[in-house]
């Protein structure tokens, strides 16, 4: 564009490719024009998921089922994890409560290791059942046979006793049939009739009045 409003193609000017280059973009009125608007590079990766339980799940007070339970929380509860315990078979939420590892979907990798001695939640005291009067005992119904049925709840890890602790021993999917024989003394483990361990919050229709394995 000329100072007199007039165009003329590049091409039939002399000496004018450095100075083209450095010219004001304009419309064809003559009025300048914003340069054109760098694109936004997409951020790498996509958005990890949001961890969530896969059954309904005790939180407890540290790294183990022998600490208190300080809640219990719905399947599908979205967690963040801020740590692991050094075996990383436990989570430490942002809370501040432990979650059992098998009880929970995308769980971040590389989580750091938190110390088992950092201060926990305490545990809300449940109040006391108001007595009930005494009533006629009922006549004693008939033992369901050893070995009820009962059901994994999700994929689960079998172990040699009942604890994490203990050796894998091997595994079971979601939806397979068990058959329980017995529990721990504090009835957060299923002894199966093969012998293994499964964690009793992976299990679903598990049996009442199991006997305590010694």
């Amino acid at each position: 564009l000329l100072d007199t409003d007039a165009w003329i193609f590049g091409a039939l000017v002399e000496d004018s490719l450095e100075a083209l280059q450095n010219l004001p973009v304009v419309d064809a009125s003559g009025q300048p024009q914003p340069p054109p608007a760098e694109q936004a590079t997409p951020a790498p990766g996509a958005a990890e998921a949001q961890p969530v339980t896969n059954v309904i799940a005790n939180l407890r007070a540290g790294p183990g089922t022998t600490f208190d339970i300080v809640e219990t929380i719905p399947q599908g509860t979205a967690l963040t994890i801020v740590g692991r315990n050094e075996a990383g078979d436990w989570y430490r939420l942002e809370s501040g409560a432990w979650i059992f590892a098998e009880l929970v979907d995308n769980a971040p990798a590389d989580l750091p290791v938190v110390s088992e001695t950092e201060s926990t939640p305490e545990a809300t005291p449940t109040p006391e059942a108001t007595p009930e009067p005494e009533t006629t005992p009922a006549a004693e119904e008939t033992p369901a046979p050893e070995g009820a049925q009962a059901v994994a709840a999700v994929d689960a890890n079998l172990r040699a006793g009942p604890g994490t602790d203990f050796d894998l021993v091997g595994s079971v999917t979601a939806g397979s049939s068990l058959v329980i024989v017995g529990r721990n003394e504090a009835g957060d483990w299923y002894q199966l009739d093969n012998g293994a361990w499964i964690f009793a919050q992976l299990v679903n229709n598990a049996p009442a009045d199991l006997p305590v394995v010694p």
